[in-house]
């Protein structure tokens, strides 16, 4: 049964590396197309297949904001990967409970939360733009989902801290 369950685990090794690595690109993509229309003035460029042009009705300052705000969900989302990638490493069935790892639970809560409160100034911005809805805003499902998983990682986080309680009284008593 343990060779199964390590043959799954190389299988999401392996696919959380390849979404990280795509992720990646995706965050360079999105900022060349942004420094390209930013050295160019040409606004109306495509940036991957998405016309964000209609924000410019609001103002440039909130095209650039919103952008940033793109950027750095992009950028959020290859970190999670990345602390999750952390996770399987640390993760040992033998010894469960760490600090370390319960710290990288609670990093990876605080990344849902950063998640979830750029995802509500993007769906704001958006909001500003009558019919502005690119495939890449957030809506109010992402950002239930990204508060959903920040609570129950943090709690999950409570668990393994209070295990590591249990386990350090636990070799002292032994």
């Amino acid at each position: 049964m343990e060779a199964k369950s390590e043959k799954i685990k190389s299988v999401l090794v392996f696919l959380f590396w390849v979404a990280f690595i795509s992720c990646c690109i995706g965050a360079g993509v999105f900022l060349v197309g942004y420094l390209r229309q930013i050295i160019t003035h040409n606004y109306t460029l495509k940036i991957m297949d998405q016309d964000f042009s209609p924000l410019l009705s609001v103002g440039l300052a909130t095209y650039h904001l919103f952008m940033v705000i793109n950027l750095g969900l992009i950028i959020l989302f290859a970190i999670l990967l990345f602390q999750i990638l952390q996770l399987f490493r640390l993760l040992a069935v033998e010894d469960p409970f760490h600090k370390t790892l319960s710290r990288l639970l609670l990093k990876i809560a605080q990344t849902f939360l950063w998640c979830a409160t750029l995802s509500v100034l993007e769906m704001a911005i958006c909001s500003l733009v009558p019919h502005f809805h690119p495939e890449s805003a957030s809506d109010s499902s992402d950002i239930f989902t990204f508060l959903l998983m920040a609570a129950v990682l943090y709690l999950i986080a409570q668990v393994f801290r209070k295990g590591e309680n249990l386990q350090a009284e636990n070799e002292l008593t032994v």
